[in-house]
């Protein structure tokens, strides 16, 4: 017989419930609270939030296209405008001059909305089984399971944790029009609000297409409404869900995965994925973001024909328990929450893994009622002891798991060690090792993973390009040339080869390259950077401003652009261009005042018009925000000899030969300040350094060894 659910538990006092929402708020603060210390990591955080112009910084025009496109592949607008909301806050909490942002902003944010959930769970626990202790103890599940510490410790999967409150907000509501307090009560809002939960949840990632089924498995479960009115109520939600697929899959087609599981195989990838995560959930420890478990990976071990044993068994034990009908249901909302990234259709991530913890985030629902469940048939001293000693064994773990994502020195150490042979951590250190100049061990970074991911387009991309910073330009191309054969779809394979292509003087088949990757993506800024270079290399400075401001139409936030059409402006020497140009500058300083190049361009600008105080302004915020910028302390040592800060400007001419010691005019402008001083022989030491790197036969040549007599004859 039905049993109609109530908001009111009979195991409670007026004042329990309060008690037990302010323990579960505690706890998850206790165990996830150290997230506010961390920072931002190269795991996607600069993708989705730092190098975002749509996000960072907000604007309304960033918040418009975030409305109207999908980013990276998804369509997820209400997980970007949050991230928006929290860039705006991030800035104002960081002083006037120092752009970056705050990360603990984010990383609160994203702990904020953990704890929504965690509350949420526990009011939908205690609607469905009228037992606040045993409602908390579930919601504590939901709350410190270690498989939850990826969601919650990392900025990025935001998306995930705002799509599950969403979600949750869902499940409940439509709790409060399926089965109200009061028989024949159900009301329009209840359902209207569900429905408005659901859609926002959809808006923040598509992994919400598994809410409807979730729901459903509570309904044939525990509320067991005919299924006529279930059909009724959750038809809508699935012709929804049904068309959020589509779409996502059309934003994602498989033509980006290197290998796709052919059809026949996927229920067993789906049943392997199963196997691992009940394996988790029991033993929740060797926890990391990268398993390597892709299909390829999968479908040649040999229990891969036998991981679907595991859930089998496990569906078949449940159903002979006495409370089959309570486990039965969880393990159905467990397994319909996983289903979208079972493998049954295939999805972007499984390039590098089938499974990772935060697919299990809403699902981890399942689990939490299960717990609840078995609690509140059995509440006594005792059993709830058991219970606190479980939890706090898990979250233990938890707090350790999350100290592992602090930062990516941190959370790659941890990636290795959980799977050596994980691709994105190897690649991630080679990334690495290459920003820092290092280019030697970013390869043998990119080759220890290219020897198991052998057909990894963005691996060989990577790893040619640093063969040919390392002078070995044979073996670059042909690793970038492999790698535009791997992935014939990728404007980013593509603008890498016509970049070395360029580098290497084959500017026609560069040039074709770059328009191959700009016909592939109207937005791939370093496709006309590179195609406007070489323009203008060939003297056809018209095409190359034509070609920014196409670039520019599309998309207009783009500070790379905006800088380049700035500068192609510039070389048109006239007073209405060069008054562009500094338009330009300024407008990607408000977009990006970070941006180096764009305030020594402006300095420059300023500086040839006459505006030293200015000039001087922007050169030191160039070198702020880039202190290896050599070229930036050259200018800005020029224009402070030019004001007679002649001490100050020996000390940006030495700075710029410390980082690049083949820059001529750091040589020739140190040696006149030091003449300038009376320093002779220094100066005269610094010349013929700088003569070294002059063509002998040149002008310029003849003129230094003028310089030098002059200063012998001192």
């Amino acid at each position: 017989m039905k049993r109609h659910m109530t908001d009111e538990s009979p195991h409670s006092s007026n004042r329990q419930p309060l008690i037990m929402a302010t323990l579960l708020v505690i706890a998850t603060v206790i165990v996830f609270g150290q997230v506010g210390g961390h920072g931002f990591l190269n795991w996607d955080d600069t993708k989705h939030i730092r190098d975002n112009p749509h996000v960072n910084p907000p604007s309304w025009h960033g918040l418009a296209e975030i409305w109207t496109e999908p980013y990276w592949g998804l369509y997820i607008p209400l997980s970007y405008t949050f991230f928006a909301g929290e860039a705006a806050i991030a800035q104002r909490s960081t002083p006037d001059d120092d752009w970056s942002l705050s990360a603990t902003v984010f990383h609160l944010g994203n702990l904020a909305l953990h704890v929504g959930c965690v509350l949420v769970v526990f009011v939908i626990l205690r609607r469905l089984f009228r037992h606040d202790g045993a409602a908390c103890a579930g919601a504590m599940l939901f709350a410190v399971h270690p498989l939850q510490v990826e969601s919650v410790a990392w900025i990025s999967e935001t998306r995930g944790v705002l799509c599950a409150l969403f979600g949750l907000l869902a499940v409940w509501r439509y709790l409060c029009y399926a089965d109200p307090p009061r028989p024949r009560k159900s009301t329009a809002a209840g359902y209207v609000t569900a429905t408005a939960a659901f859609v926002a949840a959809l808006l923040c990632k598509p992994a919400a297409v598994a809410v409807p089924l979730m729901i459903a498995a509570l309904e044939f479960g525990l509320l067991r409404r005919p299924v006529r009115q279930i059909a009724l109520s959750l038809g809508p939600w699935l012709l929804i869900a049904g068309v959020w697929v589509v779409l996502t899959k059309y934003q994602q087609p498989d033509r980006y995965l290197a290998f796709v599981a052919p059809p026949w195989t996927r229920p067993l990838v789906a049943g392997d994925a199963l196997s691992f995560y009940l394996l988790k959930l029991i033993a929740p420890w060797h926890l990391g973001p990268d398993y390597g478990r892709s299909p390829a990976w999968t479908v040649e071990q040999w229990w891969f024909y036998f991981a679907w044993l595991l859930p089998a068994a496990v569906l078949l034990g449940l159903g002979w328990l006495k409370d089959r009908r309570l486990w039965l249901t969880a393990a159905g909302m467990f397994f319909v929450g996983l289903l979208p990234v079972l493998g049954l259709v295939p999805f972007s991530f499984q390039r590098i893994s089938t499974v990772a913890d935060r697919y299990v985030y809403l699902a981890m629902l399942g689990p939490a009622l299960a717990f609840c469940g078995l609690l509140a048939g059995r509440w006594k001293r005792s059993t709830a002891g058991i219970a606190a000693i479980v939890l706090g064994v898990l979250g233990t773990a938890a707090f350790v798991q999350t100290s592992h994502w602090r930062d990516d020195e941190s959370l790659l150490t941890h990636a290795l060690r959980v799977n050596s042979r994980s691709l994105t951590a190897r690649h991630s250190r080679g990334l690495m090792a290459a920003r820092k100049q290092q280019h030697a061990e970013a390869i043998e970074w990119y080759r220890a993973a290219l020897a198991d991911h052998p057909d990894n387009a963005r691996l060989l991309g990577s790893l040619g390009r640093s063969l040919i910073a390392e002078g070995q330009l044979d073996h670059g191309l042909r690793a970038l040339r492999e790698a535009v054969r791997l992935a014939p779809h990728s404007a980013v394979e593509r603008c890498y080869l016509a970049d070395a292509l360029a580098g290497q003087n084959a500017l026609a088949e560069a040039e074709e390259s770059y328009r191959a990757a700009i016909q592939l993506d109207r937005k791939c800024t370093p496709a006309y950077v590179g195609l406007g270079k070489l323009l203008i290399d060939r003297q056809d400075l018209d095409g190359a401003i034509g070609l920014y401001r196409t670039a520019r139409d599309e998309s207009p936030r783009d500070v790379m652009v905006l800088v380049n059409l700035g500068a192609a402006l510039e070389m048109l020497a006239t007073p209405e261009a060069a008054k562009q140009a500094e338009d330009h500058y300024r407008a990607a300083l408000k977009i990006r005042p970070d941006w180096a190049a764009a305030h020594f361009n402006l300095a420059n600008l300023l500086e040839a018009r006459q505006a030293p105080d200015e000039a001087v302004e922007h050169y030191r915020a160039a070198l702020r925000f880039d202190p290896n910028y050599a070229r930036a302390h050259v200018n800005l040592g020029i224009v402070l000899a030019q004001q007679g800060k002649a001490g100050e400007a020996i000390d940006h001419y030495r700075a710029a030969l410390r980082i690049d010691r083949r820059l001529l005019e750091a040589y020739l402008n140190l040696g006149a300040a030091l003449a300038a001083e009376g320093r002779a022989g220094e100066a005269a030491a610094e010349f013929r350094r700088g003569l070294k790197l002059v063509p002998p036969d040149s002008d310029l040549a003849e003129r230094v060894r003028e310089i030098l007599g002059q200063l012998e004859d001192r």
